[in-house]
């Protein structure tokens, strides 16, 4: 800059452009000679996450995250059911990324706020959400087995739907769900009812027809470990002691002698 400010030449007003062309060409490399190979900087694969780090860590978006977050939040309290619906999936979005985002407890008292939202198409976008939560940490679906519980008898259909499909996929990673026996109680309830829509039925009854028929249903769970030297039965034994366990728990749940 003082360069220029001596310069002969007259600048006139201050020029950026001016300084940024400048200084890039102080970086310029020198002209190599002939035979001779013009030198080469490589960084390590360390070294470009740090920098790209520290770019996105002062990126004005990465700064403006809280406030970003707290606009979304806001409009799921909004008047419109349509803004109330886009916010809950941006939050989707975001989650399915960066599934820590739930354990604020900001973001999780609106999401709870909106199993109750008077618009069937908030609640269900909301179900949706916690059921893809639970997938990626399947360990936390009990602090989530209430709200969903509820939603089993949600007035809406589809609502009613995405919650039982959350119930099969958490019973079939883990058959051994602390709340399965609630789960599956509230889930023959429904199909018992003459008055339930024949597609949550039809729904409710493949899905016992997977977990309680279906030999392949616990291979993703306990079941589908390996069977240890010395442990007595087969996995198929093993898999009917398993299944005759849940199915007498839930009869005894019922009430049904």
């Amino acid at each position: 800059v003082k360069q220029l400010e001596s310069s002969e030449e007259s600048l006139g007003s201050f020029d950026l452009g001016l300084v940024r062309n400048y200084a890039i060409s102080q970086w310029t490399l020198p002209t190599p000679q002939p035979n001779q190979q013009r030198p080469r900087a490589h960084l390590t694969h360390d070294g470009n996450q740090r920098i790209m780090t520290s770019l996105v860590a002062s990126s004005e978006l990465c700064v403006s995250f809280n406030r970003l977050l707290g606009v979304i939040l806001r409009l799921m309290g909004d008047k419109s059911a349509s803004l109330r619906k886009l916010s809950v999936k941006a939050i989707l979005q975001v989650v399915n990324i960066d599934p820590a985002l739930m354990t604020q407890p900001t973001v999780r008292k609106e999401v709870s706020r909106c199993f109750h939202d008077e618009s069937i198409s908030v609640r269900e976008a909301a179900v949706s959400l916690v059921g893809d939560y639970i997938m990626q940490s399947p360990n936390l679906a009990a602090a989530f087995h209430a709200p969903i519980l509820e939603r089993v008898v949600d007035k809406g259909i589809s609502v009613r739907k995405r919650a039982v499909r959350i119930f099969r996929d958490v019973l079939l990673s883990n058959p051994t769900y602390e709340g399965r026996v609630t789960a599956c109680h509230a889930m023959m309830q429904r199909a018992a009812d003459r008055k339930e829509d024949d597609g949550v039925r039809d729904l409710i009854h493949e899905t016992f027809h997977t977990l309680w028929f279906n030999s392949k249903a616990f291979d993703m769970g306990s079941i589908g470990s390996p069977v240890k030297s010395g442990q007595l039965g087969t996995k198929a034994e093993l898999y009917c002691r398993e299944v005759s366990a849940q199915m007498v728990e839930v009869v005894r749940a019922s009430g049904s002698n």
